[in-house]
C-alpha cells in the first residue's frame, strides 16, 4: 500500500508539474499509451487527440524539425540511449511552441520495452538565445572592429585576446601578441605599465584615462590607456583601452580620449522549474536542481526552509514581488516580473521569474508552479545602451515596423516638441511636411537595411526644422534605430550666402553696365537739349527733341535702379532723424498709395538716428508703399511704423538699429516668393507693370547704408517689409560722399 501510495502521489506531482509526461511502445510507428493532461494547456488540444491518431502528433511538428525528430526516436529505439531533442510545434492557437523532449527506454514488468519521456516548453529560453547569441555578436564585433586597442590579459599579465588595432600599436600581429606578456612584445611600453597593472590587481580598483608617454624604436609615442579587473566564474582576468593619440597631442594637447568598455560574455542561461504548495501551508515541494547553480543553495535548503526565498529576494523588491504575485492570483493571470536576488555568495542577481497559480474546484489557490531564468548580463546590458541611449547629443529613435515609436531620447523628445509618452506609439510619417510620402522610404529602408537622407520635420507646435538622418534595420526583431540631426540653422547659412553671392555678382554686373550706360544718357540727354533749345517750339523737331529727351530720362532713372542694386551709387549721407524722413513723405505717399487706401503711422518718438542718404532711403520706402499699394489692389490699409532694435532678426548680428517697416493686409507671399524677391528682374506682378528692378535696387540702398531688408510674410496675411538701419550714435547733420571700392 505504502509503494502504491507513493506512485499516486508521485503521478499526482508529476500532472502539476508544467511539463507533459508520456509513453509510446518502442516500434517503428511509436503508438502512444498514455499522454498527461498537461498537453491541453500547453499546445491547446487534448490529450484524446493524440491516443485517437499515431500521426497526429507528427502533423503538428514543423515540417523541417520531422526528420531529426524521427531519427531521435528511433535512435533511442535502436540503441536505448537517453533522446533530448528540441524541436517545434504548432498549437492549436497557430502559435509556434518551441519543446524539449526528453526522454527514456525501459523494459516493464510486462517484459515489454516501452519510452517514457517529458515535453517541456523551452519557447521562452529559446528568445533568450537568439537575444544572448545577438549581445554575444555585438561585443564580438565592437571588440574586433574597434579603432581603439583593446586586450585581455589572465592573472600572469599574458595576453588572452587582442584586437587588430592594439596589435597594430604594437607593430606586431595579433596571432603574435596572444600569450605573450607586454614585457615580451614592448619592454618600453611595459616598464610604464607593468606597475600600473600591479596596483590594478593589488586593489581590484580600475585605472582610467591615464595619459603614458614612451620611446620605441626611437619614436615617442603618446596613449591614453584604461586598466579595469574583469571577474569571470574561473579567474580574474584585467582589461586595457589604447589609444594612440600622438596625432591629437601633436595637434593639440588638451584633447581627450573617450573610455571604451568592454564586457565579458556570459555563458548559457540556466533555467530552474519550481512548484510551491499555498494552502494548507506555504511551502517549496518540488525544485529542479539547476537551482544550486543559480542561487548557491542546494535543493534540501530550499524543500527545508520555507523562509529562503524571502531571505534571497532583495528587501527592496520583495513587496514588489509580493503585490504582483497577488494581483496575477486576483485576476487569473499567470505572474511574470524580473527582479533583484541575493545568491549565498552575496552577490546581486536579476532573475525572471514566470509562474502560474493552480486553483481547485472553488476556485482556492492551491500550488505555484513556474521557472526561473538568470538575466543578470542582459540587465546590466540593458543599463549600459539606456545610458547611452539617454544621454546621446543626436536624436535617437527605436521605430517599430509600421515605423511607429517604440522610444526617444531626450534629444528626440526635444527635436520633436513631445515628451517620451507622448511619441510612443506615434508614427515618423505624422511629422513629415505635407506631400512627403514617407511610406516607400519606409519599404525601401526595410528591404535594404540602412538609409541616409534628409527631409522636412514639422514639429507639434507645427515649426518646421531641416534634418539629415541616418538609420539602421532590425537593430532588435521589429525594432529599427534612426538618428537625426538638426541642421536648419546650417542651411539658413548656406541659402543667405549663396543669395548675398548671387545678389552680389548680379549686382556689379548691373552696377558696371549701368554706370557705362549712365554716361552715354549724359551726352543723349546734352545734345537732346540742345536740340530742343535750338528749335522753334510746336515745331516737329522741337517735339521730337521732347521725346528724346524725355526717353533718356527715363533711361536715367532705370540706370539709377541698377545702380543701387549693384551699390555703386554716389550717396550723399547725413545723420537723419528716420520719424522726420517718414513724414516728409506726405503728400507723395499719398499719390503713390491712391485715394482708396489709407495709410496710417505709428512712429517712435525715441527712434535712433541714422546716417543714410536721405533721397534714397525716401526712394527705398516709395518703392515699399508702392508694392503694398499693389499688393491690397488699392483698397484697406498700409500701417508705417518706426522702431528701435537690439539685433537684426536672424541674431547673426547685434547692435543697435534703427527699423522703418511697411505693412500690408494684402494676399501675402508663398515661400517660394520670398526666397527670389531681391533677385534682379524678379517679380509677381503681371507683365508689363513692372521689371523687377524696385525691391532689388531698394535692397541695394538698405546694404550700401550698412542695413538690410527683412520680409515676414504669410499667403493670406499680408507683408511687412522692415527696414534696418545702423544707429547713427547721434550728432548733427554732416553731408559725405561715399563711393564704392
Amino acid at each position: 500500500m505504502s509503494s502504491t501510495h507513493s506512485r499516486e502521489r508521485g503521478g499526482m506531482l508529476v500532472e502539476r508539474l508544467p511539463l507533459v509526461t508520456y509513453t509510446l511502445r518502442s516500434e517503428p510507428s511509436f503508438p502512444p499509451l498514455y499522454v498527461s493532461p498537461q498537453l491541453e494547456a500547453l499546445f491547446g488540444f487534448p490529450a484524446l487527440a493524440i491516443m485517437a491518431d499515431d500521426a497526429f502528433w507528427f502533423s503538428r511538428l514543423a515540417k523541417e524539425d520531422v526528420t531529426h525528430y524521427r531519427a531521435a526516436l528511433e535512435h533511442l529505439r535502436l540503441t536505448h540511449e537517453p533522446m533530448s531533442v528540441e524541436y517545434r510545434v504548432t498549437a492549436g492557437d497557430g502559435r509556434e511552441v518551441w519543446v524539449r523532449d526528453v526522454a527514456v527506454i525501459a523494459r516493464e514488468d510486462d517484459g515489454e520495452l516501452y519510452i517514457h519521456g517529458y515535453l517541456s516548453d523551452v519557447t521562452r529560453e529559446k528568445t533568450l538565445e537568439r537575444e544572448l547569441a545577438a549581445e554575444r555578436a555585438q561585443a564580438a564585433a565592437f571588440f574586433r572592429d574597434s579603432p581603439v586597442g583593446l586586450g585581455i590579459t589572465d592573472a600572469e599579465g599574458r595576453y588572452t585576446r587582442v584586437n587588430d588595432a592594439l596589435a597594430r600599436l604594437n607593430g606586431i600581429t595579433v596571432a603574435d601578441f596572444v600569450g605573450r606578456t607586454l614585457a615580451e612584445v614592448s619592454p618600453a611600453v611595459a616598464v610604464i605599465v607593468d606597475p600600473i597593472l600591479a596596483e590594478v590587481q593589488r586593489t581590484g580598483v580600475a585605472i582610467r584615462d591615464l595619459e603614458l608617454e614612451a620611446v620605441s624604436d626611437g619614436e615617442r609615442f603618446v596613449t591614453l590607456a584604461s586598466f579595469f579587473p574583469i571577474e569571470t566564474e574561473s579567474e580574474t582576468q584585467y582589461g586595457r583601452l589604447v589609444m594612440d593619440i600622438t596625432a591629437q597631442r601633436r595637434a593639440e594637447r588638451e584633447r581627450a580620449a573617450a573610455e571604451q568598455r568592454y564586457r565579458a560574455l556570459i555563458e548559457q542561461l540556466p533555467f530552474v522549474t519550481y512548484v510551491t504548495e499555498i494552502e494548507p501551508a506555504y511551502r517549496t515541494i518540488f525544485v529542479s536542481p539547476q537551482i544550486e547553480e543559480l542561487f548557491g543553495y542546494a535543493v534540501e535548503d530550499w524543500l527545508a526552509d520555507i523562509h529562503l526565498w524571502e531571505r534571497v529576494v532583495h528587501p527592496e523588491d520583495l513587496p514588489i514581488v509580493n503585490r504582483a504575485e497577488a494581483e496575477a492570483r486576483e485576476r487569473h493571470e499567470p505572474f511574470e516580473l524580473e527582479y533583484r536576488v541575493f545568491r549565498a555568495d552575496g552577490s546581486i542577481g536579476w532573475v525572471l521569474d514566470r509562474m502560474e497559480t493552480v486553483y481547485d474546484a472553488d476556485g482556492v489557490a492551491r500550488t505555484e508552479r513556474g521557472f526561473l531564468i538568470d538575466v543578470t548580463e542582459r540587465r546590466q546590458s540593458e543599463q549600459m545602451f539606456r545610458a547611452v541611449f539617454d544621454n546621446a547629443f543626436e536624436a535617437v529613435l527605436l521605430l517599430d515596423d509600421d515605423g511607429c515609436f517604440v522610444d526617444a531620447n531626450a534629444a528626440a523628445s526635444a527635436l520633436f516638441g513631445l515628451s517620451r509618452d507622448e511619441l510612443a506609439g506615434r508614427p515618423i510619417s505624422g511629422f513629415a511636411e505635407p506631400g512627403f510620402d514617407i511610406s516607400e522610404h519606409w519599404r525601401g529602408f526595410l528591404s535594404s537595411g540602412e538609409a541616409t537622407g534628409a527631409y522636412v520635420l514639422v514639429r507639434s507646435d507645427g515649426a518646421r526644422r531641416s534634418i539629415e538622418y541616418s538609420a539602421k534595420a532590425h537593430v532588435l526583431p521589429g525594432r529599427h534605430l534612426t538618428v537625426l540631426r538638426d541642421v536648419t540653422e546650417r542651411r539658413g547659412l548656406e541659402r543667405e550666402l549663396w543669395r548675398a553671392h548671387k545678389l552680389e555678382s548680379v549686382g556689379r554686373l548691373a552696377g558696371g553696365v549701368a554706370h557705362d550706360f549712365n554716361n552715354m544718357l549724359t551726352a543723349i540727354r546734352g545734345y537732346a537739349q540742345l536740340l530742343v533749345a535750338r528749335t522753334a517750339p510746336g515745331s516737329p523737331e522741337h517735339h521730337d527733341a521732347t521725346q528724346i529727351d524725355l526717353a533718356a530720362g527715363r533711361a536715367a532713372d532705370l540706370t539709377a535702379q541698377l545702380l543701387a542694386l549693384g551699390q555703386r551709387q554716389t550717396l550723399q549721407a547725413q545723420v537723419v532723424d528716420l520719424n522726420r524722413l517718414v513724414e516728409e513723405l506726405g503728400e507723395m505717399a499719398g499719390r503713390i498709395v491712391g485715394d482708396t487706401l489709407e495709410v496710417t503711422y505709428d512712429l517712435d518718438p525715441d527712434v535712433c538716428r541714422v546716417r543714410v542718404d536721405p533721397a534714397q532711403i525716401q526712394q527705398v520706402l516709395l518703392n515699399l508703399l508702392a508694392n503694398a499699394a499693389d499688393a491690397t489692389a488699392g483698397h484697406g490699409s498700409i500701417v508705417v511704423r518706426t522702431a528701435n532694435a537690439r539685433s537684426l532678426p536672424d541674431g547673426h548680428e547685434d547692435g543697435a538699429f534703427a527699423v522703418v517697416s511697411v505693412e500690408d493686409f494684402g494676399g501675402g507671399l508663398d515661400e517660394g516668393a520670398i526666397e527670389n524677391l531681391f533677385e534682379p528682374f524678379f517679380t509677381t506682378k503681371a507683365v508689363g507693370h513692372g521689371v523687377g528692378l524696385g525691391l532689388a535696387a531698394s535692397y541695394g540702398i538698405a546694404k550700401q547704408s550698412g542695413g538690410t531688408i527683412v520680409v515676414d510674410s504669410e499667403v493670406g496675411r499680408g507683408s511687412v517689409f522692415s527696414v534696418y538701419l545702423p544707429d547713427a550714435g547721434g550728432g548733427g547733420p554732416e553731408r559725405v560722399t561715399e563711393t564704392p571700392d
